[in-house]
């Protein structure tokens, strides 16, 4: 294993501890732990040889003039965003029992009160009763505005052997300029996800 690879698996292991044991009542934490690790993004950060040039940022608490908020998950490049309180490019929020509304109010707040620092906000929302995992990436438009740029549902298909997964939506991919604050190099583009995302879904679906 490369040295990158090495330290982008350390970042990833200490976020996506699989517990011995998940009880119903521990399933939700468990759950939005999953979540907010985000799987299939520290998985591309890896392949794509980025993870040294990423700072996660984890449940930092940020303030500014319109409230207090924390982040379940978050990062931004380094050392472009390596300072103390420096605002993330990429915030994670991830809902269990919140309803959507709440979910975006948030979105809203992490873009405004970075004073638009922030350039993606992804939502994952699990939905218990319908079985599904939704996941929705927000960018801001020219004027400032929120834009939902992409809603993904998974749900899961327990009539095959083994057990899939039906992703409708898409596929997953953030733009490396709004995450690295540049231009791509040669060997560099954009984060794919979509391959991940069926390994995601299992690892949530797992202690459920």
């Amino acid at each position: 294993m490369s040295e990158t690879s090495a330290a982008a698996s350390t970042v990833f292991a200490a976020t996506t501890a699989i517990p011995r044991s998940c009880s119903s009542r521990s399933r939700p934490a468990y759950l939005k732990s999953s979540i907010t690790s985000f799987y299939c993004f520290f998985t591309e950060l890896v392949r794509s040889g980025k993870a040294r040039s990423w700072r996660p940022i984890g449940h930092t608490t940020y303030r500014s003039q319109q409230g207090v908020a924390e982040a379940d998950s978050a990062g931004g490049p380094y050392p472009e965003r390596g300072g103390k309180g420096a605002w993330p490019t990429l915030v994670i929020l991830a809902g269990v029992a919140e309803p959507v509304g709440e979910l975006h109010n948030d979105m809203r707040w992490w873009f405004s009160a970075s004073d638009h620092q922030v350039q993606i906000v992804l939502l994952a929302k699990f939905d218990e009763n319908r079985g599904a995992l939704t996941l929705e990436k927000w960018e801001e438009d020219g004027g400032g505005q929120p834009v939902l740029r992409q809603n993904i549902t998974i749900t899961q298909d327990t009539t095959t052997d083994p057990v899939s997964y039906n992703i409708t939506g898409g596929e997953l991919v953030l733009g490396f300029k709004l995450l690295f604050l540049r231009d791509p190099g040669p060997g560099e583009g954009d984060l794919d996800l979509s391959q991940a995302l069926e390994s995601y879904a299992e690892r949530i679906w797992r202690y459920w």
